[in-house]
């Protein structure tokens, strides 16, 4: 390979990363902004969604899921943050998405903090999701999130029961007094 198309190369890598970064705020709009349309676009006809062990999949299925979910709410405004990208091939990665909502529900306002686990797919029309995985860090009604965010039951939703969040006690690098787990070399802290 040549400089040139080293070169080459990670343009087209760099205007991917580009093209996915995109997608995922173009997401956030759309579903604030009720656009179906538009987020059908940005599914492939194959996609699923999933939100704690609810699966939809197919493009139709992912569409009649957020469309439920719109007419739970009122006006909400999600905003992505940090977006890690590992390619798989040229036309196919995986993603983890952060961000925070907050959603007008039942007169209450709620806040959320979530990570998106993502595939996605190049299409002949650009980048679309393969797959939507939303796990939530917590969801609570403002004046109750520093009580929540605090607490082991961080998904406190108006009309649903409290529950404990997706995030971060089932990650395997969040038990620090696991065995091989803490200080450096296995020291204890001092």
């Amino acid at each position: 390979m040549t400089e040139l198309d080293e070169i080459r190369a990670q343009l087209g890598r760099l205007s991917d990363r580009a093209a996915i970064q995109d997608l995922v705020n173009r997401y956030a709009m759309a579903v604030d902004d009720h656009d179906l349309e538009a987020v059908a676009g940005m599914y492939t006809a194959d996609a699923c969604f999933s939100r704690r062990g609810r699966v939809s999949a197919g493009r139709e299925a992912v569409l009649r899921s957020l469309e439920k979910s719109m007419r739970r709410y009122g006006p909400t405004i999600h905003t992505p943050h940090t977006l890690v990208i590992t390619w798989d091939d040229a036309d196919h990665a995986r993603g983890v998405a952060t961000g925070h909502a907050e959603l007008a529900l039942r007169g209450d306002l709620v806040l959320a903090a979530y990570r998106y686990h993502d595939g996605y797919r190049r299409e002949p029309e650009g980048w679309q999701f393969t797959r939507r995985e939303l796990r939530f860090i917590y969801g609570t009604r403002a004046a109750a999130l520093p009580s929540a965010f605090a607490g082991q039951l961080r998904l406190r939703w108006p009309d649903e029961p409290a529950s404990g969040a997706d995030l971060p006690e089932s990650l395997p690098t969040w038990d620090l007094d696991a065995p091989g787990r803490g200080a450096a070399s296995g020291d204890a802290a001092r």
